[in-house]
């Protein structure tokens, strides 16, 4: 069940965990630091399964405009197999009976294993930005992907 909220206090201690947090900090970012970022473009959703009460993965939406959105997910690793519902689900949140046409997601291009779930979910490539943030003391890239509505819907509903 995809459920939307700007708990920043849940948000917060869920994207700081440990299994988390240091593959999605951003070098000189400290958990202490962090604040998750509210406004009227931004949406926060939680995943907890049908019938069971433990969150199981949060997706950041950041609203570009009527038809386009990008998103972010962020799921720790004990809660990985749920993830192909959990997005499946959210497509069918976010396209179903609304305006946008067309969704984004943006990750680290060293993380290969998130563009190859990206492309398992429906999802193809548009484009780099290179040396664009800093990890482990360099600057790295950041591949950008997107799903159109039509597509997102085909791959909600299998």
């Amino acid at each position: 069940m995809i459920i939307e909220s700007n708990n920043t206090h849940i948000i917060y201690k869920y994207l700081t965990h440990q299994d988390l947090w240091p593959h999605i900090a951003e070098d000189g970012i400290s958990e202490y630091d962090f604040i998750p970022p509210t406004g009227s473009n931004i949406r926060w959703v939680f995943y907890v399964p049908e019938g069971e009460k433990e969150l199981k993965g949060v997706i950041r939406v950041d609203i570009k405009n009527n038809t386009v959105f990008t998103f972010h997910v962020f799921m720790q690793k004990n809660h990985r197999e749920h993830k192909v519902k959990m997005i499946k689900e959210f497509y069918l949140e976010m396209f179903k009976g609304t305006t946008f046409k067309k969704a984004l997601v943006e990750f680290p291009s060293f993380m290969g294993h998130l563009k190859q779930f990206a492309f398992d979910m429906g999802m193809s490539c548009e484009g780099i930005i290179s040396d664009c943030f800093m990890k482990g003391g360099e600057l790295k890239g950041i591949e950008i992907m997107g799903i159109s509505n039509k597509k997102a819907l085909e791959v909600g509903a299998v």
